[in-house]
C-alpha cells in the first residue's frame, strides 16, 4: 500500500490534469484548455463512454497539455498509475470518476463554474 503514497510522480499527474481542466489559455489556439476539452467531448468524441478505458483517458488528458511528454516522467511511476486505473479500481469508482468528469464537461458546467469549489 505504501506505493500509493503521494510522490513527485503524483504531483506531475496533478499538475497536468489541473492544467487540462483549467481556464488557462492554450497559446497554440487561443482557447482555454477546458474549452478545448469540452469541444472534443461534446462535438467530436465522448471519451468517457463504455468504449474508452480510464487508463487511456488519463493518458490522453495528461499528454495533451505536456507537448507530447509522458506523465509522469518516470516509467515505473507511470506504469504504477496506469496499472491502478486499469485493474485495481472497483467498477463503482470508475463510474463515479467518469460521472464527475462528464458533469464537468457538460454544457451546463460552462455557465456554472461552481464545480471547481
Amino acid at each position: 500500500m505504501g506505493a500509493f503514497i503521494n510522490s513527485q510522480a503524483d504531483n506531475e499527474i496533478c499538475e497536468a490534469l489541473n492544467k487540462r481542466f483549467s481556464d488557462q489559455v492554450d497559446p497554440t489556439d487561443g482557447r482555454t484548455y477546458i474549452a478545448q476539452l469540452r469541444d472534443i467531448f461534446q462535438n467530436r468524441e465522448n471519451f468517457l463512454d463504455g468504449n474508452h478505458h480510464l487508463h487511456r483517458v488519463f493518458h490522453r488528458l495528461a499528454i495533451s497539455v505536456t507537448g507530447g511528454a509522458r506523465v509522469p516522467k518516470t516509467k515505473n511511476s507511470r506504469f504504477r498509475w496506469l496499472f491502478l486505473l486499469r485493474s485495481n479500481l472497483p467498477a463503482a469508482v470508475r463510474q463515479a470518476i467518469k460521472g464527475q468528469l462528464t458533469a464537468i464537461l457538460s454544457p451546463a458546467s460552462e455557465t456554472n463554474p461552481g464545480w471547481r469549489r
